[in-house]
């Protein structure tokens, strides 16, 4: 009879188990506006990228798990060992559609380089490399970012936007290389930007909070002041001012949350959970 039981409540457990199924980021702390990333945030996700193959400009689609078993690579670099992928598509895995594009190919950030996969994600070279989205920024949000700067005391964004009065939502290092968060018409800074390192930003403005954390720290906290962008998308790896981007991105960019609302309350389990995976801190 206990034999019997057991079994059961094994077989039972085990079903619960499989049911259950994949629970990424996103299933935790649901709600976000958009998503990107090179790693599986939601059980509902397939693609997560779109590639470009620069020896003849073919495109195909890929998921996490082709990209970290070596497939995608594989795919970059037939007919040419040292072939370069870039990313014409970087999908939202939030589920609203804010899929991040790019038609231009020299326009486009880089995923392999030399037939090699990038460590820190899509590399974007400072000059031209973006992505753009129709997310407008909304008056109360959560921009989430990890990035690595190959340079110092440059602005550079990780995602940004602002409007012809200068009303804007942005993630970047600024000129005097700290991080920062931009808000409604200033911006509010954090810590020293070291070139080379991994950087887990985290910030949030809404009519309450201002709020900016680095690495797990936060820096800067006071009374908030929402932004009054209206016009203008969200640009990954650039400043998209009245429709044109500036403050280019020179480094890589590996993930990316936006989330329509203040997400204080969360901000420490979401920042562990991105740590977790990318170890960029203790």
């Amino acid at each position: 009879m206990s034999g019997d039981s057991s079994l059961g409540i094994g077989i039972g457990l085990a079903l619960k188990s499989y049911g259950r199924g994949f629970r990424g980021l996103l299933n935790r702390y649901p709600g976000a506006a958009a998503a990107y990333s090179l790693r599986k945030l939601s059980g509902s996700v397939s693609n997560v990228v779109r590639v470009r193959r620069a020896s003849d400009n073919d495109e195909k689609d890929f998921t996490a798990a082709q990209i970290s078993s070596g497939e995608m690579v594989n795919w970059v670099t037939e007919g040419s060992a040292t072939a370069d992928g870039f990313v014409e598509t970087w999908y939202d895995q939030s589920g609203n559609g804010n899929d991040a594009t790019q038609s231009v190919a020299t326009a486009q950030p880089k995923i392999v380089a030399g037939g090699v996969l990038i460590a820190d994600g899509l590399d974007f070279d400072g000059v031209d490399d973006v992505l753009g989205t129709s997310l407008v920024p909304p008056n109360a949000a959560t921009l989430i970012g990890v990035a690595n700067w190959d340079i110092e005391d440059q602005t550079t964004m990780i995602i940004g936007a602002r409007d012809s009065t200068n009303q804007r939502s942005y993630l970047s290092q600024t000129s005097s290389g700290e991080s920062a968060i931009g808000v409604a018409s200033s911006a509010l800074s954090g810590e020293d930007i070291i070139a080379g390192n991994d950087y887990l930003l985290f910030g949030i403005h809404s009519g309450s909070t201002r709020l900016l954390s680095t690495n797990g720290t936060v820096a800067s906290d006071s009374a908030g002041t929402a932004p009054n962008n209206t016009g203008y998308g969200y640009s990954i790896g650039a400043l998209n001012t009245a429709g044109t981007d500036s403050s280019f991105m020179d480094g890589t960019i590996a993930e990316i949350i936006i989330y329509d609302s203040d997400q204080s309350a969360n901000r420490e389990v979401i920042e562990g959970n991105i740590n977790d995976h990318y170890s960029i801190y203790a």
